[in-house]
């Protein structure tokens, strides 16, 4: 009974956070792949700038990965559809930042 009012009344949700990840495929990769580029280069400018780019395209990549794990999360305990839940879960950490941070 929960599988299949899951697969009816999320299957919109999962598929916007699937989609929202899948973008970030299309477009951060082909970007890290020019970084990439750069940090091989010889020019030492060049090299630093691939390095900084390379390092905040990998930021971005593990935020999305993280906020769609909490909106998952937040979206099977409330029901909520995935933006609300996203943000709600956010918020949470926000709250919670030291809390968690310990735990871990």
């Amino acid at each position: 009974m929960y599988v299949k009012w899951a697969h009816t009344s999320h299957v919109g949700s999962i598929a916007l956070g699937s989609f929202i990840h899948t973008l970030l495929v299309i477009f951060i990769y082909p970007l890290l792949n020019n970084a990439e580029e750069l940090a091989a280069s010889g020019n030492p400018g060049a090299k630093i700038l691939g390095l900084c780019l390379m390092c905040f395209l990998k930021c971005i990549e593990e935020l999305v990965e993280y906020l769609n794990k909490v909106a998952y999360a937040y979206m099977a305990i409330t029901g909520d559809k995935y933006c609300t839940s996203a943000w709600n879960g956010f918020l949470i950490n926000l709250k919670h930042l030291c809390q968690f941070y310990l735990a871990n």
